[in-house]
């Protein structure tokens, strides 16, 4: 079975587009942090996609896991990142995860400085592997949905996605 931990930001971002669900057809199951979820759910009440996220989690496809304080790695520190952020890195090194996903820059160099085997996706590279695997035909329009819901991707990297998907 793939390991999948995952940050708020790719969430959040699906959730804005209707699309929450392509990360269970993709992966089956992801693994988020208390913290993430916290942000998520409680503290994202009435925000787009707090519903779905909570209902995800009921029916069992999104598991949350918590994170003791002491699980601190010190190399995180360095960084500072958000707790849930730093949480989403731990979480992905104990579970040694087979992808963490992930879109800011700050949190991608923070993980890269613990992670060594987990796979990094930002969103624009999980629309890409869901495309290879066969569960969206092109991610063109995927990415047009997300800038009309207000969802910052620079150009030069939608370009690269869309390179990388071949399109």
């Amino acid at each position: 079975m793939v390991v999948v931990v995952a940050d708020s930001g790719p969430i959040i971002s699906l959730a804005r587009i209707n699309q929450l669900s392509l990360l269970q057809d993709v992966f089956t199951h992801i693994t988020v942090s208390g913290g993430v979820f916290n942000e998520l759910v409680v503290r994202g009440k009435g925000k787009t996609g707090a519903t779905e996220i909570a209902h995800a989690h009921k029916t069992g496809w999104l598991v949350v896991e918590s994170i003791p304080d002491s699980a601190a790695i010190p190399e995180l520190a360095t960084f500072g990142i958000s707790r849930a952020d730093a949480e989403s890195i731990i979480l992905a090194e104990r579970k040694k995860a087979d992808f963490l996903l992930l879109d800011e820059k700050l949190e991608r160099e923070a993980a890269r400085a613990v992670l060594t085997k987990t796979r990094l996706l930002g969103l624009g590279g999980f629309l890409v592997y869901a495309k290879t695997a066969g569960h969206i035909p092109e991610v063109a329009s995927m990415l047009a949905r997300l800038r009309a819901e207000n969802v910052w991707i620079g150009e030069s990297v939608r370009r690269e996605i869309l390179e990388a998907a071949g399109e």
